[in-house]
């Protein structure tokens, strides 16, 4: 797969004060008159930020911005997921990456519906979720020399070690409580 721009750049995005996306837009959308473009935050995430920029004259071509969130790097390898980013945007199946700078990406928007607690666990849903996934898995193959590895199992046992026995947030400490099941059944569950 062919190079795509990474830049020695750190964006910061604080109570809608934004630094060094112009930076980025002068390499990805050369033409765009950065005084004439407008954003858009993505609120749905839980850790990365994401916004959208766009010309305030053309909402069509839209790139998303993604600022990695606080230690998400213990959980995702970052080399890995900008290959299979690339893999699935070949097969049609992702958005096209941009550029990468020091702390995120910038690619393609893909319109959609971000799906939530209650819309994940809709039946309807989740054998859509589960159609895709499986066309993903016989469409998409190795190309380039990419190593292809099953990670689910040590990409869960990684997210096990990362979740705290106990939150100080009460809500965070309810919500999880509520939602997850136990650690003790979880990690049985990864070693079936």
């Amino acid at each position: 797969m062919s190079e795509f721009p990474k830049l020695d750049l750190t964006i910061t995005f604080q109570e809608g004060n934004i630094r060094g996306v112009d930076k980025l837009m002068s390499v990805v959308r050369p033409k765009w008159n950065y005084d004439k473009t407008g954003y858009k935050v993505f609120e749905e995430g839980i850790s990365n930020q994401l916004i959208a920029f766009y010309e305030r004259s053309n909402r069509d071509d839209m790139i998303i911005v993604r600022i990695y969130g606080k230690k998400t790097e213990l959980l995702i390898d970052r080399e890995k997921e900008i290959v299979n980013m690339r893999l699935l945007h070949r097969y049609g199946i992702g958005p096209e990456l941009y550029a990468r700078f020091n702390n995120g990406l910038c690619y393609e928007f893909m319109p959609g519906e971000v799906l939530d607690d209650v819309t994940i666990r809709d039946p309807v849903c989740m054998n859509l979720i589960a159609k895709e996934v499986a066309n993903m898995h016989v469409s998409v193959k190795p190309v380039d020399g990419v190593e292809v590895t099953p990670c689910l199992i040590e990409y869960f046992k990684k997210f096990l070690k990362a979740i705290p026995e106990l939150y100080s947030d009460d809500s965070k400490q309810t919500r999880y409580r509520e939602n997850i099941v136990n650690r003790i059944n979880l990690a049985r569950e990864i070693q079936m």
